[in-house]
């Protein structure tokens, strides 16, 4: 058996109440993306799906740079601070906190197109790829949002700071290769004017790619005004086409109410009319090909564009994607599943959903021993991609039944966008099912060991081929 060495991070300021850790070594596992900063829950995630033992080594020890650091350069414990030569994307010169702060994940990356072929390529380097390319392509970026230099889980780390002399660094604006120009901002915690603004930006500079990213989804509560009555209507109202993107962080973690949920059942019940795309991306690779749609688009398909990002999900190795994904890929908005196509004839039971639940599924015990059941992503959900979820159908020839599966409760999340395309797609053909939390007037449990049971219940159920319709805690399966 492989083993993963951890070592707990000292988390200092906003997140000190919440132990960290940081993979330092692996021996006897092909581990693709060593993550420096994820709960203990993931680290035993991980570890499961490599079927590798977790080795917890003492504060201190094989100790690196990272958060621990503090900002007046005293030495760390367990040794004294060690130099790093500089790499793409960290000030040349007088970059004291380049050459001792910057995230690992940064020093790595320009290794990560040494094998093409291998999941290399995580979301946020994704992410800083697509901005790179667009603006080779002449296309301007302007980001905005709240907590959006460094990212909300320290993802992103769009701006370095030098700590002695204060002087900013933006890695984007220094490209060579670029041919228009790039700015990133943080935001004040004042949705409704923020988004407002960006709004209005979007509609003066139609040429120009205007992103703004909530914190956590559900903070896109405190613009509901500007998205009713302006955003989604728009073009209804006034001719106008605004291109707006928003990224809402989105996902059952256990993180409670009011840190789950992008709200996208409020977007979906103003879709008509073709008047917006919302998507929820599960790999890196779709990720970087729908921002560069959205730029390549912006003067002939305008439409506001609404993204459910990930959180937990941003480091795991599933959703990491290699290269050539990158370079010679494209934006899919329905992902079958490759496995089961190959034993097609076996496949009784589809399940289709959206975003996180999907990974949950892959990584759950119960999937590889589950040859009957295939697993179907709707990457976009507006506008339904109900051409390519025939195709998907129609590659099972014995399948008897679909079920929708989804974290959310019932009144939430996007089952009841879906249901009517796919009652109308089905024509009773299959059985049609739901398997997700029960109808609910919050959005998630305020437990997180509530949460955990109710996400296994889902799980098992999703599998089991003999499954009735029933009620356990906050868990409904149901027939249509």
């Amino acid at each position: 058996m492989g083993k993963i060495f951890v070592r707990e991070r000292r988390n200092v300021g906003k997140g000190a109440g919440v132990p960290r850790f940081e993979i330092v070594a692996v021996t006897g596992v092909d581990l693709k993306v060593y993550h420096s900063h994820i709960r203990k829950g993931e680290v035993e995630h991980i570890a499961a799906d490599l079927g590798a033992e977790i080795v917890y080594l003492p504060r201190g020890e094989g100790e690196g740079g990272g958060e621990g650091d503090h900002a007046g350069g005293r030495k760390r414990r367990g040794g004294g601070r060690q130099p790093r030569g500089r790499r793409p994307g960290v000030p040349p010169q007088g970059g004291g906190a380049g050459e001792r702060r910057t995230p690992r994940a940064r020093h790595r990356r320009p290794d990560a197109f040494d094998r093409p072929d291998e999941r290399t390529i995580d979301w946020s380097l994704a992410e800083e790829l697509a901005f790179a390319s667009i603006l080779e392509d002449g296309v301007a970026i302007r980001m905005t949002g709240q907590d959006v230099e460094r990212g909300t889980f320290s993802q992103r780390h769009a701006i370095f700071h030098d700590v002695k002399s204060g002087a900013r660094f933006v890695p984007l604006q220094a490209l060579e290769q670029a041919r228009a120009a790039f700015e990133i901002h943080n935001s004040p915690l004042t949705e409704n004017a923020v988004l407002g603004f960006e709004l209005g930006y979007s509609l003066q500079e139609p040429g120009r790619l205007v992103i703004w990213e909530a914190q956590y989804g559900d903070f896109i509560n405190g613009a509901q005004t500007i998205i009713d009555e302006f955003l989604v209507s728009a073009r209804a109202k006034w001719g106008q086409t605004p291109s707006l993107v928003l990224l809402l962080p989105h996902g059952y973690e256990g993180q409670g109410p009011d840190h789950s949920s992008g709200r996208p059942e409020r977007f979906l019940q103003l879709a008509a009319e073709t008047n917006m795309r919302l998507a929820n991306c599960t790999t890196a690779a779709q990720y970087f090909h729908l921002l560069r749609l959205q730029a390549a688009v912006l003067r002939v398909d305008p439409l506001p564009l609404i993204i459910l990002t990930p959180k937990s999900l941003l480091r795991h190795p599933m959703v990491a994607s290699s290269p050539r994904e990158l370079a010679e890929g494209a934006w899919q908005r329905v992902l079958n599943d490759a496995e089961a196509v190959q034993r097609a004839d076996q496949v009784l039971r589809l399940i289709l959903c959206s975003g996180k639940i999907y990974v949950d599924l892959m990584a759950c015990d119960i999937c590889d021993k589950s040859p009957a059941v295939a697993i179907a992503r709707l990457e976009q959900i507006c506008p339904f991609p109900e051409d390519e979820l025939r195709q998907v159908l129609n590659a099972y020839p014995h399948l008897q039944e679909i079920v929708w599966v989804q974290e959310e409760p019932e009144n939430m999340g996007v089952w009841e966008f879906v249901r009517p395309h796919l009652e109308r797609i089905i024509q009773g053909r299959w059985r049609l099912r739901y398997i997700g939390r029960l109808r609910s007037s919050s959005p998630a449990e305020g437990s997180s060991a509530r949460h955990a049971m109710n996400q296994q219940e889902i799980l098992s159920h999703a599998f089991n081929p003999q499954m009735e319709i029933s009620h356990e805690d906050m868990l409904l399966v149901k027939k249509t």
